[in-house]
């Protein structure tokens, strides 16, 4: 069986947010902000809404004995979801890799390679996956500390710019929420990982742990989106990195460059929510790989990675996410199929 020791569930919450909550972070926006902050703020609600809809009823499932020997490969379905949970992490853990070698270029300006620059990252996430989930989440707690100063920082070097009359009051409200909606929508691998991890957090419910990182994260959101549009106006819509762009903007005192250490912040979580993917990927896959290749399933997962990062781009970022939501979907929807195939033969 997976998982022999016990997961904190704050920690497994604090490690899904940060992961969720660094797409607003470092998530580059090719055509910049153009939705005004009152579609982004009602869309998010929707957004987690509709999630928590689609996976209050799989989670219930992710906590019976028949879930647990789904995950072991001791079932005639195993194979196959497992498959599709792969995919999905895979794809997500790519993503992520892309997504950190893209920010990390962008606020730097390094000229590395990119096939070296990625090789790097890479390496430095899945060392952080080879120490263990339970150390990858408790340093998840550290980083969310490290977040939570960064955010006070940016909050209060901008505070002076801040103007009530730079919000944006959309002509067709009614569209701006359903533009948001259509395009910022995403089922991401994570919301899997409350399914494959939280299992073993004892008797908590997965269901709760879920409402509670959607609570956070669109929180987090809807903090980011006022205080965005507060400071810059109309000009946000033109940013493809929103927060970053406050981060340089803010003073405080004599310190006036103080984004150095945001991105630093920043980069460290998209490091963690990279090698948290890849400990979620080296899970569901190591009951499908060889005895001897079990032990070093983390490094396994390496090529793959690379691979996909690499492809992801020459695809457009709208493809990739609809594709993402597609297999975590498919592997929602397949556990959920195999359960109730488990349940009728008993």
């Amino acid at each position: 069986m997976p998982h022999k020791t016990l997961i904190n569930t704050r920690q497994l919450i604090i490690g899904v947010y940060l992961c969720l909550v660094c797409d607003s972070l470092i998530r580059p926006l090719p055509g910049g902000a153009a939705i005004a902050a009152y579609g982004r703020i009602f869309g998010a609600f929707l957004c987690a809404t509709v999630v928590l809809f689609l996976f209050g009823f799989l989670l219930k499932k992710c906590q019976t004995e028949g879930f647990v020997a789904l995950l072991a490969a001791k079932t005639p379905h195993s194979k196959w979801v497992l498959c599709l949970l792969s995919f999905a992490f895979l794809l997500g853990a790519a993503r992520s890799l892309q997504q950190s070698e893209m920010f990390y270029r962008y606020a730097t300006g390094q000229t590395l390679p990119l096939t070296l620059l990625l090789l790097l990252i890479l390496v430095v996430c899945l060392y952080a996956a080879h120490t263990g989930l339970e150390v990858l989440l408790r340093t998840g707690t550290v980083l969310a500390i490290l977040l939570a100063g960064s955010l006070v920082l940016i909050a209060i070097a901008n505070a002076p710019q801040m103007r009530l009359q730079n919000l944006q009051i959309p002509q067709q409200p009614i569209e701006s929420i359903w533009q948001s909606c259509m395009t910022g929508f995403n089922l991401t691998p994570e919301l899997l990982l409350v399914g494959v991890l939280g299992h073993s957090c004892g008797q908590q419910k997965n269901f709760g742990i879920l409402f509670k990182i959607l609570l956070l994260t669109v929180v987090s959101d809807v903090v980011f989106t006022l205080i965005s549009e507060l400071v810059l106006g109309q000009f946000e819509a033109l940013q493809v990195q929103p927060i970053h762009t406050l981060a340089r903007l803010g003073g405080i005192s004599v310190f006036r460059r103080l984004d150095a250490v945001h991105v630093s912040v920043w980069l460290l979580i998209a490091v963690f929510r990279t090698a948290l993917l890849c400990v979620g990927l080296g899970e569901v896959l190591r009951p499908l790989l060889p005895s001897k290749a079990k032990q070093a399933a983390v490094w396994v997962v390496a090529l793959p990675i690379f691979a996909v990062a690499v492809l992801l781009y020459h695809v457009p970022e709208l493809v990739q996410q609809w594709a993402e939501t597609f297999f975590v979907f498919a592997a929602g929807a397949g556990i959920a199929f195999a359960m109730r195939k488990e349940k009728a033969h008993e």
